[in-house]
């Protein structure tokens, strides 16, 4: 159906407003619309619907034909865009084929019916009644219904796409030896139409799906699931089943990322449909909600261990297992894992304690791979998205990827300098002065480009957080002045607009937006907690959002040691304990104090605010927290608070239960990376660093670890400024692990270590002991761990020593900015070796030394006189060459850098590479 010289898809008769029915052709109308349309601009478009004819009262299509039974298939649509609902009814012969016809539920710009009719007269009158305001009408088919050829397969309900396109393959030599087998080519349409849709399903969210296809996974899924219910048409159909399987899969992911109704009904319909005739199928009794255990072996518990350390064990064993099916089996070498970079990034998430905790290489491979591959993927522009999106999903491509990276690759400047970059946005683009000489962002909506300045987006929102991260761990690392000036006017801004009371807003409680133009808190709405922003975790009681901003000023706290920024979190828990605990009422005036706080204490376990007041007891030392942490916080903030083990065991029954079960749930059936969820993560990255959080919200671990691996179980019992208490258990042989500190403040302190039989954190016999001194934030302490024995490590200090002004230079060098040309050179030729001096500190480096050596023997020796801090957040370095003449055999060649002053960290003074001379 279309405008006349319209392109007709194969196999079909095109057919205009003006074929009007008569005997000699046999077809056309009786009632006929009236205009064409063209719908070939909506991206879905293919050859039959990209363009038809426009119902705005019912029309008859009349087909002389013999009597007997046939599949009718109607395909309707919008006529103009995609998502208006359309419903029309369809009649033959005066009788009613089905229900309504209907896109409900689906981002299609059409649907298409297929159901099985019988026409006992010598022609058919197809009579549609449209129900909304303009239905286009695409096209019609009738296939006789024939015979069914049996196929057979050697899974029932996995797609087996091979084996059926074996089948098409055979059905296609079979059609070319008799062109005009009808039924040959109804076996192959629907069996075609099967295949587009596993593969449509099958390709997921890659990013060279989307560019060869044009579509998203949301579009594809949608044409998949329009497909699947033509195969479902006949019961008889050998891909019945397969279809449903794959229909409920569809929809069942469509589910986890959009959390529409209509996807949830339709999952659990196609798959209770199929599960009394697969009752033995495993993967198909995950999705309908059975827990089956997880085949994949992890070791057994050790009866004279620590419960906590064989549960430690067990669970890292189980999330390595994931991680490691997602680097080897999934990972590209752009990194990508199949969601579009936009969701991978999320995974990285709760692979933290695998890096900072187990010491994975392979984790820390992938972590790395999906952060370079994010940098490098032409979706950044100054470190920040290219594409204008609210900032919820605009930061996460750079927000969960590289300032993680600070701590991992600790001293690199490629990841510093990159940090340092993405906040220019926030000084040039995202951030301005208001009318009330605030420092606020412009709108929630930008790029690193451009800012949507239009009503109601044009406010800055506690979410916006998400897109400083970055600038908050940069300024951990170097105290950049540029960064820290900007981020205090912006938090003071927020700390002065949570005490107003505009709007019947609680005294001290964060807004939900401050409008840029005017300041007016709650942004373009009529009350401080709802600012009409669409996405509902923009609206306050959801508190994620709100949560960001907290984090963001007691980072700036941890860093300045500015009472101020501490004022929102306290004067927050002073309604909370002022007030009591609330529930969560409806008959509670919203926005009132008891209603806001029936939202900041409703929740009684696992509660994000008793997390956020976790990271600030971390922070502060303070134990004014803790009441409310022991009633409402995540397991281990509630250990550190209470010193109660019980609540580790609490939390491990959590993540157990969820990874000792459905592996398939986590790795290869998942079709949106960011739905891929390990319950209680925060447990292990606490047990092993001591932070309370994620790991990513700001770097207050008080310990890293190198060369653990999944044998040693580590749980830090306490850590402040001045001492620690860590209990270990080695479940292998006695090994050399190395301990980060991290929080320790300047000072000489005594590391005793020692058994520990009642696991209380005290040593019962004396080991190892020693002196050592922190001179620098990170300071490294090897230490052997005995195989099969509880164990403790204490560490406490002697003398502080007076803390520097932290002002100072910071030279590095990376790997990535060593470059040997011609590395594969023969004995004879030359090599050049360039090496980039950076300095990511806070004040210039001067009277800077360069030395090259190829094995122990230098080479040459350069002199820099000074190079500038990037206080001004442009990236400060210079370039230096030297040359080689090769020598045959392997070398390693190295440059080491050093200066006069003292500096952030001079673990990053040298960089080397091996080099083969042949």
């Amino acid at each position: 159906m279309g405008p006349e010289n319209a392109v007709v898809a194969g196999q079909f008769v095109g057919v205009t407003p003006s074929t009007v029915y008569s005997p000699e052709i046999g077809y056309g109308w009786i009632k006929a619309p009236q205009q064409s349309f063209n719908a070939s601009k909506i991206k879905q478009s293919n050859a039959l619907t990209k363009d038809g004819l426009l119902m705005t009262d019912s029309v008859i299509y009349r087909v002389d034909m013999p009597a007997g039974k046939y599949f009718l298939t109607i395909t309707l649509g919008n006529t103009k865009s995609v998502g208006d609902t359309i419903k029309a009814s369809v009649m033959v012969n005066q009788r009613l084929v089905s229900d309504p016809i209907n896109n409900s539920g689906s981002n299609l710009h059409y649907s298409t019916s297929r159901k099985q009719i019988t026409i006992e007269e010598d022609y058919v009158e197809i009579k549609v009644l449209p129900f909304s305001a303009e239905v286009g009408l695409y096209g019609i088919e009738l296939r006789p219904v024939a015979d069914i050829t049996p196929m057979s397969f050697s899974s029932a309900l996995e797609q087996d796409t091979a084996e059926v396109a074996a089948f098409g393959r055979k059905l296609e030599a079979a059609l070319d030896k008799n062109p005009e087998d009808i039924t040959l080519i109804n076996r192959l349409n629907i069996i075609n139409k099967y295949l587009l849709a596993a593969y449509y399903y099958d390709i997921g969210w890659w990013s060279w799906a989307v560019e060869s296809t044009g579509l998203s996974i949301f579009d594809r899924y949608d044409i998949a699931s329009d497909l699947l219910r033509q195969v479902m048409a006949d019961p008889r159909d050998p891909l019945y089943d397969k279809a449903a399987y794959l229909l409920g899969r569809i929809h069942f992911w469509l589910y986890k990322e959009q959390h529409e109704a209509f996807d949830s009904n339709e999952y659990q319909k196609f798959f209770s449909l199929i599960r009394p005739r697969y009752p033995d199928h495993k993967v198909l009794g995950m999705y309908v909600g059975e827990k089956i255990p997880n085949a994949t072996s992890c070791v057994s518990d050790v009866a004279h261990a620590p419960v906590w350390a064989n549960l430690q064990r067990t669970a890292n064993c189980r999330i390595l297992n994931i991680i490691h099916w997602w680097v080897d089996s999934v990972q590209a070498e752009n990194g990508e894992l199949g969601g579009k970079f936009g969701d991978d990034v999320e995974i990285l998430r709760w692979w933290l304690p695998a890096i900072f905790g187990l010491d994975d290489q392979k984790a820390r491979q992938g972590y790395t791979r999906l952060v370079e591959g994010v940098w490098n993927s032409g979706r950044l522009e100054r470190a920040y998205a290219k594409k204008v999106s609210d900032v919820e999903h605009a930061a996460e491509l750079f927000r969960d990827t590289h300032p993680a990276m600070i701590l991992m690759d600790y001293g690199n400047p490629v990841y510093v300098e990159r940090c340092l970059i993405s906040m220019q946005n926030f000084r040039d683009t995202w951030t301005g002065i208001t009318p009330r000489g605030h420092r606020h962002f412009k709108s929630c909506y930008f790029s690193a480009t451009e800012v949507i300045e239009e009503p109601p987006v044009a406010v800055d929102v506690p979410m916006n957080a998400r897109a400083t991260l970055a600038g908050l761990w940069a300024a951990w690392y170097n105290r950049n002045p540029t960064i820290l000036r900007l981020f205090s006017e912006w938090g003071r801004s927020w700390v002065e607009d949570a005490d107003r009371t505009d709007k019947g807003k609680p005294q001290g409680i964060l807004p939900a937006a401050v409008t840029f133009a005017t300041d007016e808190i709650g942004g373009y709405s009529d009350n401080w907690f709802h600012p009409n922003l669409g996405w509902h975790y923009y609206k306050w009681e959801n508190l994620g959002g709100v949560i960001e901003m907290y984090n963001q000023l007691l980072g700036m706290y941890a860093i300045t040691g500015d009472n101020i920024f501490l004022k929102p979190t306290n004067k927050t828990y002073d309604l909370m304990t002022n007030v009591g605990t609330r529930e969560r009422s409806t008959d509670i005036q919203p926005g009132s104090e008891e209603w806001a706080v029936g939202y900041l204490t409703g929740k009684k376990t696992n509660n994000p605010i008793a997390e956020m007041y976790g990271l600030a007891k971390t922070l502060t030392g303070s134990t004014r927290y803790d009441p409310f942490i022991t009633q409402a916080g995540l397991p281990y903030s509630k250990y550190l608070a209470t010193g109660d083990k019980e609540e580790l065991r609490k939390g491990f029954k959590r993540l157990l239960g969820s990874l000792n079960y459905n592996f398939p749930m986590f790795t290869s059936e998942v079709k949106f990376t960011d739905r891929v969820y390990v319950p209680e993560r925060e447990l292990l990255f606490g047990m092993y660093t001591g932070h309370i959080g994620s790991g990513f919200e700001f770097p207050a671990v008080a310990v890293t670890w190198k060369n653990t691996g999944r044998d040693i179980a580590v749980l830090v019992n306490q850590a402040d400024r001045k001492k620690l208490n860590v209990s270990l258990f080695n479940f292998s042989l006695e090994k050399t692990v190395t301990m980060r500190t991290w929080r320790l403040e300047p000072g000489r302190y005594r590391l005793k270590t020692g058994p520990d039989e009642n696991d209380d954190g005290q040593i019962d016999k004396p080991g190892m002991e020693m002196t050592f001194e922190i001179r620098e934030r990170m300071h490294q302490l090897a230490i052997p761990v005995p195989s099969n024995r509880r164990f403790a490590i204490t560490i406490q200090q002697l003398e502080p020593y007076q803390k520097a002004a932290f002002s100072m230079p910071d030279l590095a060098l990376s790997r990535e900015h060593f470059l040997i040309s011609n590395p594969d050179a023969r004995e004879g030729e030359t090599l050049q070796i360039d090496v980039t001096v950076h300095n990511i500190g806070n004040s210039a480096a001067k009277n800077i030394k360069l030395a090259f050596f190829v094995d122990d023997k230098k080479i040459d020796f350069r002199q820099i006189s000074t190079i500038q801090a990037p206080n001004d957040l442009e990236p400060k370095w210079e370039t230096v060459t030297t040359n080689w003449v090769a020598e045959k055999g392997t070398h390693r060649i190295r440059a080491i850098v050093s200066g006069r002053e003292k500096e952030i960290t001079r673990n990053n003074n040298e960089v080397s590479k091996t080099v083969t001379i042949k």
